[in-house]
C-alpha cells in the first residue's frame, strides 16, 4: 500500500463541470458522452453532442504513475481532491445528477479554499477514476486505494439529502456513514494523514469533517463528533455493500474480499508507526478482532453461509 499499483487517474476540474453528469472512466477514456454503468460491464448507448465532444478532444483524465509524480505536480500549483460519496443507484451512482452537481459546487470550493483556479484542480472521483470494464485493472485501482487517498491535498465527503433510486430510501451524512466503501474511503485517509485534510461539502463552501464538540451532532455540515463518527467509519467490513443487498448474483465476489488487503495494510502502517501515532494505534487496537473479522457472511441464489475474510 506504499505506493501505487495502478496508475492515479483524475479529472480536471474545468472540465469535469463541463460534462453535465458523472460519466465511467471507460467513457472518459474512449470521448464517449455518455453510457450506462453496471457493475459489471459498461454499455454505450452511442452518440456525442458536439458540446461533449469538444470538451473531450482534449482529454479530461491525468494519469499519474507514482506518488513521486504527484508531489511534483503539486510542487507547480496543481491542488488534487479526492472525492467521496454513496451511490445513489445500484446500476448508476447518480441517476438524477444530485450528486454531480454537488461535486461541481465542492471543486470550485476547494479551488476558493486552495486560492487556485478551477483549472488548476484534478478530482479523483470513484466511477470516474477506476475502471468499471476490467476486473483485474479495477481491482488494482482498488488496492491503491490507501496510497490513491493520502497523496492528495484535500479529501471532500459528498453527502446531500437524496433518494436512492432503487431502495427509495433516504441517502445523507448518516447513510454515507454507514456504507462500506465510504468508511474504507476515510479509513484510508485518515490513517496516513490525519483529518486535518478531511472535509464535508456544504452550501456554504468546505467544513471540516469531524467536530471535536462531544455534544456535537449529526448535521448537514458535520457527521457527528470526532470519536463517535471516526470509531463507526473505522468499522470497514461492518458498513454496508450493494453486492450483499443483491445477494451476489451470479455468484460474484464480496467486496469486502477486494478491501481485504488494503486494509490490513493500512493496519500494519499504523502498527509500524505507533511510536510516533500512538493515538492512532490506540483507536483500533483494542478493536483489532472486531475491525478485521475472521469469517463474513455471503449470501447468493444457493443459500447463506460463512466465508473465510482474515481468519
Amino acid at each position: 500500500v506504499a505506493d501505487f499499483q495502478a496508475p492515479f487517474c483524475v479529472v480536471r476540474a474545468d472540465a469535469f463541470a463541463a460534462l453535465g453528469e458523472l460519466r465511467s472512466h471507460e467513457a472518459l477514456r474512449d470521448g464517449r458522452a455518455s453510457c450506462e454503468l453496471s457493475r459489471s460491464r459498461v454499455v454505450s448507448p452511442g452518440g456525442s453532442g458536439a458540446s461533449a465532444a469538444a470538451v473531450l478532444q482534449a482529454s479530461p483524465l491525468e494519469y499519474y504513475d507514482a506518488a513521486a509524480d504527484v508531489s511534483a505536480a503539486q510542487n507547480v500549483g496543481v491542488v488534487f481532491v479526492f472525492l467521496s460519496h454513496q451511490w445513489l443507484g445500484h446500476a448508476h451512482p447518480d441517476p438524477g445528477r444530485i450528486h454531480y452537481k454537488a461535486i461541481c459546487k465542492a471543486l470550485r470550493s476547494t479551488a476558493a479554499h486552495a486560492g487556485v483556479e478551477l483549472a488548476d484542480v484534478r478530482a479523483w472521483v470513484d466511477v470516474s477514476s477506476i475502471p468499471q470494464a476490467n476486473p483485474g485493472t479495477q481491482n488494482l485501482a482498488i488496492a491503491s486505494l490507501p496510497a490513491f487517498a493520502s497523496c492528495v491535498d484535500y479529501f471532500v465527503v459528498i453527502s446531500p439529502d437524496a433518494i436512492h433510486a432503487d431502495t427509495g430510501r433516504a441517502c445523507d451524512a448518516r447513510t454515507y456513514r454507514k456504507r462500506c466503501w465510504c468508511r474504507a474511503e476515510i479509513t484510508a485517509c485518515w490513517a496516513r494523514r490525519g483529518a486535518s485534510r478531511m472535509f464535508v461539502a456544504t452550501n456554504r463552501g468546505l467544513r471540516p469533517l469531524f467536530t471535536h464538540d462531544p455534544d456535537a451532532e449529526a448535521s448537514p455540515g458535520r457527521l457527528l463528533n470526532h470519536d463517535e463518527c471516526l470509531a463507526e467509519c473505522l468499522d470497514v467490513f461492518g458498513g454496508q455493500l450493494t453486492c450483499c443487498h443483491l445477494r451476489h448474483p451470479g455468484g460474484q465476489p464480496c467486496d469486502r474480499e477486494a478491501l481485504a488487503t488494503p486494509m490490513l495494510g493500512l493496519i500494519g502502517e499504523l502498527y509500524r508507526d505507533r511510536a510516533r501515532r500512538p493515538e492512532a494505534w490506540a483507536r483500533v487496537a483494542d478493536r483489532l478482532d472486531d475491525l478485521f473479522p475472521k469469517t463474513f457472511s455471503y449470501e447468493d441464489e444457493t443459500g447463506s453461509r460463512e466465508l473465510p475474510l482474515f481468519g
